[in-house]
């Protein structure tokens, strides 16, 4: 996102958990493989991997994988390849902080697994957790990275979460304020810190190129949306952060074609949240065709300066921006019908796509 990503928080994107103890059924934000579920064909995700209720919540097989399915197993492997250990982050976390940010701070690092690119002897960076916007001023400021004239700029909402500085490396920095409860009830909140690490990471793939390079919205913003779902189960989040996403998705308004070019009346927009869960299906789809390996390649290209999107694109996909953008509505627009493409036919159209 720009410098700052304001996130707006509204209770109407929280779903429901059905009291679990009562019949001992799992919800989905909750689900856990072999435990008694609630409705058939609902899925979710999973440490052991990607579930499916039918009576119980059972493991999808990789011959049976959907898109959905398909794209959080390739999360999960690169995750789990990548060693637990040691990150070059130091993440104050004020005293007084609730339990959430805890959580904040476990999102954290998972999105730093995930990524890679917080190893030690990386450049070290900060992130700051707390509810009171005052405490994280003088944090950051004592350390170095913000002065008076940025407060009122950052710290002026309850609910905001950010990384802030991407045009000037040295003085970036993560923060995450939720004053009130609300701010901690729906989708915005529970894949926020993995949202937030993944800009980084897209910043230090690209050599710090990435706030230079006129970017591609669907792409930036709506990866972030769907790693930060992705690893809700690695943050102690919900694991049903997906269908979360689909419902806002379903009431957004701007297709992804809107969002594919870097323009100020793009940012501005009053529909600019339908990127954030359109991205996220969207990117679910080509972290499912290109892995997440693909993905980095596509950054990392961004780190030869005067690299475009589109360029990196057709280097390491086949195919650029216009065509990318093309095919993923199409799988947007069957989730949206509630008749999802199969794996099959997502590959099928992107080999096409390669051949036209």
């Amino acid at each position: 996102m720009r410098k700052i990503l304001v996130v707006m928080l509204t209770l109407s994107l929280l779903s429901p958990i059905p009291n679990s103890s009562a019949a001992k059924k799992l919800a989905p934000s909750e689900a856990k493989a072999g435990a008694p579920c609630l409705i058939k064909g609902l899925t979710a995700a999973t440490l052991d991997g990607p579930v499916l209720c039918d009576k119980k919540w059972k493991l999808v097989t990789e011959k049976k994988d959907s898109v959905e399915t398909r794209a959080y197993r390739i999360v999960l492997k690169e995750y789990l390849s990548n060693p637990e250990g040691a990150l070059s982050l130091v993440i104050k976390l004020d005293p007084k902080t609730p339990s959430w940010g805890s959580r904040i701070k476990k999102g954290m690092e998972a999105g730093a697994r995930l990524w890679g690119t917080s190893p030690v002897g990386s450049p070290t960076k900060f992130a700051y957790i707390s509810a009171d916007g005052e405490w994280i001023f003088k944090e950051a400021q004592a350390d170095g990275f913000i002065d008076d004239n940025r407060k009122e700029e950052i710290f002026r909402n309850d609910c905001q979460a950010g990384w802030n500085g991407a045009d000037d490396p040295t003085k970036s920095f993560w923060f995450f304020k939720f004053a009130e409860t609300f701010c901690i009830t729906n989708v915005g909140y529970f894949q926020v810190p993995a949202h937030e690490y993944t800009h980084y990471a897209q910043d230090a793939l690209s050599q710090y190129l990435w706030g230079k390079t006129p970017r591609v919205p669907w792409l930036d913003e709506g990866l972030a949306s769907y790693i930060g779902a992705a690893l809700g189960p690695m943050s102690d989040m919900r694991n049903d952060l997906r269908s979360m996403w689909v419902g806002q998705m379903r009431r957004g308004v701007k297709n992804l074609d809107f969002f594919s070019k870097s323009e100020e009346l793009v940012y501005k927009s009053p529909n600019w949240q339908d990127v954030y869960a359109q991205g996220a299906i969207a990117n679910e789809a080509l972290v499912a065709l290109i892995g997440i390996t693909g993905v980095k390649a596509i950054y990392t290209s961004l780190s030869k300066s005067g690299t475009t999107y589109d360029a990196a694109f057709i280097a390491n996909t086949g195919i650029g921006v216009d065509s990318w953008t093309a095919l993923l509505q199409g799988y947007v627009d069957s989730v949206k019908s509630y008749k999802p493409w199969s794996l099959e036919k997502l590959q099928d159209a992107y080999k096409a796509k390669k051949t036209t």
